[in-house]
C-alpha cells in the first residue's frame, strides 16, 4: 500500500491580537490497491512542543476523504511575545496519521503606544540658547498643531542672514528637534512720512536701470499693500 499527495502545508495565517484564523488547504488523497480511500475524522494542532499524537487542541471538522478551505480560530494569549511554530496534523477512520505540518508565526509585544500632547513651543535665532530657554510661542495644547502662525521679534538681529529654529515640548517632557530656517533681515530705509510713492515697476532677470522696469499701476500713497498686479511672462522662456 502507497500514500500519495498525503498533507499540503497550511498557506495562511493571520494574527488579529489574541486570535489566529488559520486557512488551512489540506488535500488528503490516500491510495490503497484494493482498498477505498478513508475518511479523514479528526484534526489537532499545538505549538513549539509536541505533546504527542492525539493530545493536541482539537479542531473541529465535518469527516471527509478531502478538507479544503477549512478555517479555525486559536486563541494565542498564553504564548510569549517573539517567534512560535504552529503544528499542525489530521487523521483518518481507520487511524492512520498524516506527517505533521509546521508555520511559523510571530506574536507582537503588547502596544502601549499614545500620542502625549503638544503643551510648549519656542524659537530662537542662530544660537541655541538650550532647551525651554527660546522665546516662547503661543499655543493651544493638541496632539498636532497645524497652520501655526505667530509673531517673532527680530528687531535685535543684525542686517543680513539668520538662522530661526523652531521646537516644541510634549506632556511627557520630551522636545522634538529643532526645525531650522533661514531668513533674511533687509536694511532700514529712511523714509520721509510725508512723501507718497508714487511709481512702481517690475522687471525679469536683467535690471533695465531704474525707472526701466515694466510699470505696476497703483494708486499714489504713503503705505502699499495687497497690491495685485498681472506679470506679463509670453517673453520668458520656459
Amino acid at each position: 500500500m502507497g500514500l500519495n499527495n498525503l498533507y499540503k502545508k497550511i498557506q495562511r495565517i493571520k494574527i488579529c491580537r489574541y486570535f489566529l484564523h488559520l486557512i488551512i488547504i489540506c488535500c488528503l488523497s490516500q491510495s490503497y490497491s484494493v482498498y477505498a480511500q478513508s475518511n479523514i475524522t479528526r484534526a489537532e494542532y499545538f505549538y513549539d512542543v509536541d505533546p504527542g499524537f492525539g493530545n493536541g487542541v482539537s479542531i473541529p471538522i465535518t469527516p471527509t476523504t478531502n478538507i479544503s478551505n477549512q478555517t479555525f480560530s486559536t486563541s494565542v494569549a498564553d504564548l510569549s511575545s517573539g517567534v512560535h511554530q504552529l503544528f499542525l496534523r489530521v487523521q483518518t477512520a481507520d487511524g492512520r496519521w498524516s506527517v505533521t505540518n509546521r508555520s511559523m508565526l510571530y506574536k507582537p509585544g503588547a502596544s502601549t503606544y499614545f500620542t502625549p500632547q503638544i503643551t510648549r513651543a519656542e524659537y530662537f535665532f542662530d544660537v541655541d540658547p538650550g532647551f525651554g530657554n527660546g522665546s516662547g510661542i503661543a499655543i493651544t495644547p493638541g496632539v498636532a498643531i497645524t497652520n501655526l502662525t505667530f509673531n517673532a521679534n527680530v528687531e535685535n538681529l543684525a542686517v543680513g542672514i539668520h538662522q530661526m529654529f523652531i521646537r516644541v515640548q510634549d506632556a511627557s517632557g520630551k522636545w522634538s528637534i529643532s526645525n531650522r530656517n533661514l531668513l533674511y533681515k533687509p536694511a532700514q530705509q529712511s523714509v520721509n512720512n510725508n512723501t507718497q510713492i508714487t511709481k512702481a515697476e517690475y522687471f525679469f532677470d536683467t535690471e533695465p536701470g531704474f525707472g526701466n522696469g515694466t510699470n505696476i499701476p497703483i494708486t499714489p500713497g504713503f503705505s502699499i499693500i495687497d497690491q495685485a498686479f498681472n506679470a506679463d511672462v509670453s517673453s520668458l522662456s520656459t
